[in-house]
């Protein structure tokens, strides 16, 4: 009895004594079933987001890079590409998806799989067969007409847009992926990816390399697009150019929104209009993260920056596959775009401050306002809708235009031949001539930039006014010469560039009025420096000077700008 008791201690001390050889336990194989005979065709793409025929072709790729297995237990590259598709769709944790009926797979394995697929994918050969920009001008111009044909905006050819895709916080000593730099506006960690998209959902372009602090102008900027875009634009003087939210700069080959435009304005119909068209990137950010659920926010990559790139490159191919395959929306998903009017603008970071920084205006900000002004003259309806009632905002607005734009009474010029006889003849005016005769009819007196003495006359007193003028000939003779001026009004010209000048502003005033009306050189009053390195010029013509020049648009062309007046 003793004998026994001793021998089951000796047994359950074995059991739990680590090391040695009975401590090894065998590895435990599960029997996978085979999704390709057991799923439908509607449920094989619910559980792998692609059709058969396409999954069994990524199987075959796969398999032309793959070396040949080592060992007999080793996966087959069915299992591997079924395994690491499901895991895209997913984003589920490693061990959750070995373990599900179709792979039946450890861990360890899950992950070899995934990095097996997405070496392959970030081939060089591989990716750009499946992920390229246009490569010749035919393509970029049919990509122009579908744009047209469904959105009625002319010359685009493609969209842009960030959007970040969650990673774990990588080491904070770091030497090449640094922890605080991957930390986005919004407090997580994440990748900046880049996504130009055509009118089809179709990507033609991605950047992963950017860590979450890099903002979108500055991804733009270092693009490979950037300098093909600034080419493509001017050839044929045909205008090509993507579309971009405020995040961007405006330039003449990327069109982006007006920022807080007044309600029922020309620039907010214009807004109406480019949102529409540029909503596809945002539906197709929205498309890609619901299919490859990988990507989502709350589904964070537990991988290195770089390892996290290549999974998104890969899911882009794998968005583009389906596609081509005709499948635009996740199976069993509606589209995940909402319609709300929003055009990416930020306040906490307003990018385009960059060109403002320089205090000069850029030119090619400068070309890219003219063209979205001429953009918008092509997309504005035919038909005129019936106007709605102005909002407080656009009341302030137009009281403050009022403002700006003063209508003056009748004025007298006295322009004497001496310049520095002002004094004196002001003097000898006001001792000589009544002050009951000039009483009623003077309002001010005031001395121009030139020397000359203006006398602003009252309204409704055209007869005193008269005899003023006469009274004020026969008293200075050949001394001075003095001019009638009828009402005048006050226009100010802004956004000017720090390189125009005074001469330059009466110039294009000469030629927007035409040669039949003259203008003085001293009626540009003043030109002083506004915000962001531009100048405002305030200028007083005649009314009649005036209607011409404001015409039909309220725009002035200086040089080869036009310039809001």
């Amino acid at each position: 009895m003793d004998n026994l008791r001793r021998y089951l201690y000796y047994d359950v001390f074995r059991n739990f004594e680590p090391g040695g050889d009975d401590d090894h336990r065998p590895r435990l194989f599960h029997d996978a079933v085979d999704p390709f005979e057991e799923l439908s065709n509607d449920n094989f793409i619910k559980v792998y987001r692609l059709t058969k025929e396409r999954v069994s072709q990524i199987i075959d790729i796969v398999a032309h890079y793959e070396p040949a297995p080592s060992r007999r237990s080793a996966l087959d590259v069915r299992t591997k590409v079924l395994t690491a598709l499901r895991f895209f769709a997913t984003g589920s944790y490693q061990l959750d998806v070995g373990l599900g009926r179709y792979s039946a797979v450890s861990q360890p394995s899950v992950s070899r799989s995934i990095h097996t697929v997405i070496d392959v994918f970030n081939r060089n050969e591989i990716f750009a067969e499946y992920v390229r920009f246009y490569r010749n001008i035919e393509e970029v111009r049919a990509s122009r007409d579908r744009f047209w044909r469904r959105f009625q905006f002319p010359n685009a050819i493609g969209c842009i847009d960030g959007t970040h895709v969650a990673i774990v916080p990588p080491k904070i000593n770091d030497p090449v992926h640094p922890e605080n730099v991957y930390v986005n506006r919004k407090g997580y960690h994440s990748l900046n990816v880049q996504l130009i998209c055509d009118a089809e959902f179709k990507i033609l372009n991605v950047n992963a390399r950017y860590p979450g602090s890099a903002n979108d102008c500055a991804i733009w900027n270092d693009s490979n697009i950037q300098p093909l875009m600034r080419r493509l634009h001017n050839y044929r003087n045909e205008r090509f150019y993507l579309l971009g939210d405020a995040g961007y700069p405006l330039r003449p080959w990327l069109m982006t929104p007006f920022r807080d435009p007044l309600d029922n304005s020309p620039e907010a119909a214009f807004n109406r209009v480019f949102c529409r068209a540029r909503s596809i990137i945002e539906r197709v950010n929205g498309i890609l993260k619901m299919r490859w659920r990988c990507l989502l926010k709350h589904r964070v990559l537990h991988y290195d920056p770089t390892t996290a790139a290549k999974i998104t490159n890969t899911c882009v191919v794998l968005h583009n596959m389906a596609i081509m395959d005709g499948l635009r929306f996740p199976a069993g998903e509606d589209d995940p775009y909402v319609g709300n009017e929003d055009y990416g603008m930020m306040d906490d970071e307003v990018l385009d401050e960059m060109n403002m920084l320089r205090r000069r205006v850029n030119p090619e900000l400068a070309a890219g306002r003219s063209l979205r002004d001429r953009i918008w003259e092509q997309v504005k309806p035919k038909k005129k809708r019936q106007k709605a009632q102005p909002s407080e905002k656009r009341k302030e607005k137009e009281k403050k235009k009022q403002r700006a734009s003063v209508m003056r009474a009748n004025a007298l010029l006295v322009r004497p031949k001496d310049k520095q006889q002002y004094s004196k003849v002001l003097k000898r005016v006001k001792q000589q001539i009544p002050s009951d005769q000039a009483r009623d009819c003077v309002d001010k007196i005031r001395r121009t930039t030139t020397g000359d003495m203006l006398i602003i006359l009252t309204k409704d007193k055209e007869d005193e006014a008269g005899r003023l003028h006469k009274a004020i000939v026969e008293l200075l003779g050949e001394e001075a010469d003095v001019l009638s001026k009828g009402p005048q009004e006050e226009l100010e010209i802004k956004d000017l560039d720090e390189l125009t000048t005074k001469e330059k502003v009466l110039e294009a005033l000469k030629l927007a009025a035409g040669a039949d009306c003259q203008i003085a050189p001293d009626a540009i009053r003043s030109l002083r420096k506004a915000y962001g390195g531009t100048q405002t010029a305030s200028v007083t013509v005649a009314a009649a000077v005036a209607k011409k020049v404001l015409g039909d648009h309220g725009r002035i062309r200086i040089g080869w700008v036009n310039f809001r007046i």
